[in-house]
């Protein structure tokens, strides 16, 4: 049965009189016997309707609904199926992981893997065991060593590399494996100019505080620390460090020279009385000295007893320009080779005092082997 019209709403004094509405065409009947509806609700005023409450969930079926379908509702009318139909999600295949990729460095220092070192190392090269800390070169040779570490920042080591390049000085850079990551332009500039690039471990940690070891520091950690940073040069230029390392804070015992000696690195420290403490700002005011008076020291000491003099430098300055030791430096270095001094390596050091270290071939048969553990 067609269902019957509204009745118009009653309408509003104070409003004009709606327009006439047309009357709508009596829907078809459905294909099918539709359920019989329920009666038609009385009918209200405009102003009821109004306030009739919408549906919050629709709901798809229709029984007992006087709504027509979406295919029986004229077009203007239908629904839109993003807001009424169902949506559906289709199942997702899993898919078969693919192979995990090599896994990257763990992270330095404290988390490195134990590294275990063939039992034939002692007799494969005499160092291992002498303990050697290397504070001065031999006399009489006018023979100074201007060693640079690079631990976190490189500020000055620009200028420094373009001083030693200009006057033809090559010398030995001691690096950690922070360095090596933050700055690989520099460092690979430092290998093309002929720089011995030393190992400075790999974050620069404290091992032994008063120059007693830290327990927490073993054999396993310290090996670790070491080579995690000459694994980070040989991903940077294929090769490993030179077999030179220097203790962070200069802080070593015998016990941790030996256990580098059996990875072929001997310790290079500083003589006495030659750290410049380049590093040391204003506010360290029990450190620090001005650069221009850290140049005149140097050159006080040169007069004094420099033969075989080893300086420590640094590649990093938390200084202001114009208050760094570089700006006089290379008038130091000038004057110093006017009175007959040469600056040298310290792999020339050592050999001069006929103590070499472990050549490339020793050094890269145990680093194929132990190098992987400490990534």
């Amino acid at each position: 049965m067609a269902r019957k019209p509204r009745r118009p709403a009653q309408p509003i004094p104070a409003l004009p009189p709606p327009a006439p509405r047309l009357a709508q065409k009596p829907e078809p009947p459905a294909a099918t016997s539709p359920a019989p509806s329920p009666a038609a609700p009385a009918p209200k005023t405009r102003a009821e309707a109004r306030l009739r409450p919408l549906p919050v969930t629709p709901i798809p079926d229709r029984k007992g609904r006087d709504l027509p379908s979406a295919s029986e509702a004229p077009s203007g009318l239908r629904p839109r199926a993003s807001l009424f139909t169902p949506l559906t999600v289709e199942p997702v295949t899993p898919r078969v992981a693919p192979a995990p990729p090599r896994p990257a460095p763990p992270p330095p220092a404290t988390t490195a893997a134990p590294v275990r070192i063939p039992a034939s190392t002692s007799s494969t090269w005499p160092g291992v065991g002498e303990a050697l800390n290397l504070t001065r070169g031999p006399g009489g040779q006018k023979r100074i060593l201007l060693s640079f570490d690079g631990g976190s920042s490189a500020e000055v080591a620009a200028e420094v590399l373009d001083l030693l390049r200009a006057r033809g000085v090559r010398t030995t850079l001691f690096l950690t494996g922070a360095f090596i990551r933050r700055y690989p332009a520099l460092v690979k500039r430092m290998a093309a100019e002929g720089h011995e690039l030393g190992n400075h471990t790999m974050n620069h940690p404290h091992f032994a505080p008063g120059m007693k070891r830290d327990p927490k520091w073993t054999r396993e950690r310290v090996q670790a620390e070491l080579l995690a940073a000459d694994a980070a040069l040989v991903d940077l230029l294929g090769r490993p460090m030179d077999p030179y390392w220097r203790a962070p804070y200069g802080e070593h015992t015998a016990e941790i020279r030996r256990w580098a000696e059996e990875l072929g690195y001997r310790h290079v420290g500083w003589s006495e009385g030659a750290d410049t403490l380049d590093w040391a700002t204003p506010k360290e005011r029990k450190l620090y000295r001005s650069g221009e008076a850290i140049v005149a020291r140097l050159q006080q000491r040169l007069n004094r007893d420099g033969d075989g003099l080893i300086v420590l430098m640094h590649l990093g300055s938390g200084r202001e320009e114009g208050d760094r030791p570089t700006d006089g430096l290379g008038a130091f270095m000038d004057r110093a080779r006017r009175e007959g001094w040469t600056f040298v390596s310290a792999g020339t050091i050592l050999r001069d005092l006929g103590k070499p270290a472990w050549d490339s071939q020793h050094r890269l048969a145990l680093l194929n082997g132990t190098l992987a553990q400490a990534r």
